[in-house]
């Protein structure tokens, strides 16, 4: 009996074992088919083109730059594309957001599709960014209509972005203005961004002359500027804006209306402010001494406003409300707000040099100057109430008797 009952026990716990190690196998085994499938449809799964949501270097939907285009080519055969994938624009927000992106990589096309004939205000384009040109293609395909604006840059943006995205300068103006641009910029190495400023400002103004136009020739360009030595207020523009993005400082070009004509200038970001500067107002009206002008050097928005009136205002920064130490005249101690502090500025002044200039603001007192300078002891020979002069600011340069 007891054989009997040992026979029994054992043949239990063999049964036993049989079962709970087949379990576990079963387990096993579907673990490792699990994990096989997943990685199986992974790789099998079709590559999402969804635009990544933080990502602002990412916002134009990867179809429409890898199926088909090559934006950034200076010619494209519109007629024999096929427009597959096109990016299809439901609204002017999602039209303005696709151009910025477009733009802020520089390239030279920009394709779109809108399901009937929709036109948006491609002058708010030219207005806002550094774009001198658009030509715009409509294809007409079934119920679409295929929209191709083909842009032309400035050229100091030109040379910029093919820097920024290591693409090679191959025209031969870019090089020059390039090459011309560099060797300046190169000496500004050490300088704090307030430093380079004044003497990218100085620089242009020192070796560019002013001409409205003329004919045959290249005058709005930084190449007409810097290697050519004169142009319009285009070529101020554009020569101050290659020179501050070779030396690392973040500016741009400005366009709208001054003293009532059509104008560009510059705006520049210096600790997180925008101010403005207007190289062809101080290089224009010069005086004797210096051969041009401070007074629109890093000028805040409220002042260059006076007599300039912008088309768009630059974003990104918020901009300078208030004449503060970027500013010249307040940076040297040369800026007086009533005549109590024109007459201490003077003598400041008077006191270490013969000559001597302040930025006078005569909405807080316009004592007649003679008065302020004669009641003080250095006395004068000469004030000149500077050509700069415009509603509540002027320029004072005087000589010590």
């Amino acid at each position: 009996m007891k054989l009997i009952k040992t026979i029994i026990i054992f043949a239990a716990i063999l049964v036993g074992l049989y079962f709970f190690t087949a379990k576990i196998d079963i387990s096993d085994e579907s673990d490792e088919v699990t994990a096989i499938n997943t990685t199986e449809v992974a790789e099998t799964e079709p590559i999402s083109y969804e635009e990544p949501a933080e990502d602002a270097q990412n916002d134009i939907p990867r179809p429409a730059i890898e199926n088909f285009y090559d934006f950034t080519a200076d010619e494209l055969d519109l007629e024999n594309m096929d427009f597959v994938g096109v990016l299809q624009v439901e609204s002017r927000d999602e039209w303005l957001k696709y151009v910025d992106s477009c733009i802020d990589r520089g390239f030279h096309y920009i394709l779109f599709s809108t399901p009937t004939d929709v036109e948006y205000d491609v002058q708010s384009i030219m207005d806002g960014y550094p774009v001198t040109g658009i030509v715009i293609t409509t294809i007409t395909g079934g119920d679409k209509v295929i929209k191709a604006y083909k842009l032309s840059y400035t050229m100091s943006e030109e040379i910029l972005r093919k820097l920024k995205n290591g693409a090679e300068l191959t025209d031969e103006k870019q090089i020059a203005a390039y090459e011309r641009a560099k060797a300046f910029t190169d000496s500004l190495a050490g300088m704090s961004d307030y430093e380079k400023s004044l003497a990218i400002h100085n620089y242009v103004c020192e070796n560019l002359s002013y001409v409205k136009e003329s004919e045959g020739e290249d005058v709005i360009s930084c190449y007409a500027g810097l290697v050519g030595g004169k142009g319009n207020c285009q070529a101020y523009t554009d020569s101050f804006n290659l020179l501050c993005g070779l030396a690392g400082i973040n500016s741009g070009r400005i366009t709208g209306s001054a003293a009532g004509e059509d104008h560009s200038w510059n705006y520049i970001a210096l600790d997180g402010k925008y101010y403005f500067t207007d190289c062809t107002f101080d290089d224009g009206v010069t005086d004797e001494d210096r051969g041009y002008g401070m007074f629109y050097f890093n000028l805040p928005y409220p002042v260059i406003s006076i007599n300039h009136v912008a088309k768009t205002i630059p974003e990104g920064c918020e901009l300078a409300d208030s004449l503060d130490n970027n500013n010249f005249y307040v940076r040297n101690g040369w800026y007086a707000n009533t005549p109590d502090e024109l007459a201490r500025v003077y003598n400041n002044i008077a006191n270490v040099s013969y000559t001597g200039e302040i930025l006078y603001n005569t909405a807080n007192g316009n004592k007649e100057l003679t008065d302020i300078f004669v009641s003080n002891p250095k006395g004068y020979s000469k004030i000149n109430t500077s050509k700069f002069s415009f509603d509540d600011y002027e320029v004072i340069k005087f000589n010590l008797s």
